[in-house]
């Protein structure tokens, strides 16, 4: 509400509005151009259809948000590109209201508009996935955490512990962040005068009891989803420099993306004062402090992380970890004169515009110059020769499983969903250590059903085989992508079927 009535008297307002309508219009609509939906986004939507507090990989947080809305837009598979910009456009808010705790409101909204120079809020959000779920989560947590410490409020607390509860149904890797947040909490005496209320302990009852489900789940399924966690970070073999080559590599994929944004700062640097660094983690200053343990301390720790364990850290998880680069960058480089903010305002609104709009060029050119499957497969083909196997060789029966392969099986299954208006589960690599859903009832149900199976080789065909005998190779097929240039890939699908038994 208070946003809403200052939007009606500030026509900075209605300039950042304008900027978020832009970018959420221009990034959703986008990725249509892909001839397929990217692959942690079919699995996301897979993962929902199982109503179930877990993955193989990750918590179910992401899944679930991802299915129901596809659900909400009558099945549509593309919906999960408009799901990851209101994502985005929600953390966005709430990185003004987190800008508005320490600077004006033209550098609230340049704070978050500068951020679209940032490839995480751009290119690579069409590919909607844990990363992107977390862009909304960790702004709001931040804000919350802040204002239940400053104003103390019930109100704050219980978002602050739901928030909270949620970051970690989406991805464990928040523990980064919660390191941050507890480090500033001890050192911090306006965050430890509120362990004498009641909220900081609502907070933490509310996080227990939001995740209780989810802690059986693991324990019930032997922590898998710790496991992956683990086993994704290992490296394939020891090498002593990997203690350093790991945390700066991942520095400087993060340093890299925020170079546009650091230009756009050196341009007009004549009109910042020079930044002090004095006391740069001191808790003299509860403000100051606060801003450099969010802005810092998660890259810090994952990198520590890294050197100590040689673990691999992939650029991606960096996603969530540059938000306050703009509320950190205007905090600290005091613009000399209020004619000086405006003329940054003007400017700095100007470059991200340019390199969003050059962003987005190069977007369409990678869609359709690439001659990836993973980009531009045939997706009608493979669904209709899907369709006539199956039906050739069950007579007509109700298809409601698929298997194999987790991407093509996924792309078949969420596509003939909205044909059949039915829902098709999928059952990732005929595997059940993946598919935690797949109980001794639910196997009986597929024995009795069928399922038609889907490999890239036949390798992995024959490992199908292992546990179901019964499956049967039926046909072998070519599924290709084009480009504009008429360049072409291809790769051959193997496909069966496990003819149900009560058949």
């Amino acid at each position: 509400m208070i946003f809403l009535k200052s939007l009606k008297k500030n026509n900075d307002l209605k300039l950042f509005i304008t900027f978020l309508l832009f970018h959420f219009i221009v990034w959703s609509l986008l990725p249509f151009l892909r001839g397929v939906i990217p692959m942690d986004s079919i699995e996301a939507i897979t993962w929902g259809k199982n109503i179930v507090f877990g993955t193989d990989k990750h918590p179910p947080l992401s899944g679930w948000f991802a299915y129901y809305f596809y659900l909400l837009l009558c099945r549509l598979p593309e919906s999960v590109y408009i799901l990851s910009q209101i994502f985005i456009i929600s953390g966005f808010i709430y990185i003004y209201k987190i800008g508005k705790l320490f600077l004006s409101d033209k550098l609230s909204i340049l704070s978050v508009i500068i951020l679209d120079t940032i490839i995480y809020y751009n290119i690579t959000s069409v590919e909607y996935n844990v990363n992107i779920v977390f862009l909304l989560l960790w702004p709001a947590l931040v804000y919350h955490f802040y204002q239940a410490i400053h104003k103390n409020k019930t109100s704050d607390w219980i978002l602050t512990g739901l928030f909270a509860a949620l970051s970690v149904l989406d991805k464990y890797f928040v523990f980064v962040l919660f390191t941050a947040m507890f480090i500033y909490f001890c050192f911090s005496k306006e965050a430890r005068k509120t362990l004498k209320y009641k909220g900081p302990y609502i907070a933490l009852t509310i996080f227990i009891i939001t995740l209780i489900p989810h802690i059986k789940w693991l324990i019930n399924n032997d922590f898998i989803t710790l496991t992956y966690m683990l086993k994704r970070g290992s490296p394939q073999e020891y090498f002593i420099l990997n203690h350093l080559i790991y945390p700066l590599k991942f520095f400087f994929a993060q340093f890299i993306l925020i170079i546009p944004l650091l230009i756009i700062f050196i341009i007009h640097k004549n009109k910042f004062n020079k930044i002090t660094l004095n006391k740069f983690f001191s808790p003299s200053n509860d403000k100051t402090f606060f801003i450099n343990c969010i802005t810092f301390l998660p890259l810090i720790i994952t990198m520590l992380g890294s050197f100590i364990g040689a673990v691999s850290l992939k650029s991606m998880w960096g996603t969530p970890m540059l938000f306050m680069t703009g509320i950190w960058l205007f905090y600290n480089f005091k613009i000399k004169t209020n004619n000086d903010t405006e003329i940054i305002f003007k400017k700095f609104i100007q470059y991200t515009y340019i390199i969003s709009i050059i962003y987005a060029v190069i977007f369409v050119l990678i869609v359709i110059t690439t001659p990836s499957l993973k980009f531009n497969i045939n997706q009608d083909l493979l669904i209709n020769k899907s369709i006539d196997i199956w039906e050739t060789h069950t007579g007509n029966k109700q298809l409601l499983y698929t298997g194999g392969d987790m991407w093509i099986a996924s792309i078949v299954a969420v596509n003939l969903e909205r044909k059949t208006n039915q829902k098709i589960k999928t059952f990732i690599e005929m595997n059940l250590d993946k598919n935690s859903w797949v109980n001794d009832e639910v196997l009986s149900d597929i024995k009795n059903k069928g399922i038609i199976v889907f490999a890239n080789t036949k390798d992995e065909f024959d490992s199908y085989t292992n546990n179901f005998p019964n499956l049967k190779l039926i046909d072998i097929i070519e599924i290709k992508s084009d480009n504009i240039f008429n360049k072409s890939k291809s790769t051959k699908l193997f496909i069966g079927i496990l003819r149900g038994e009560k058949w």
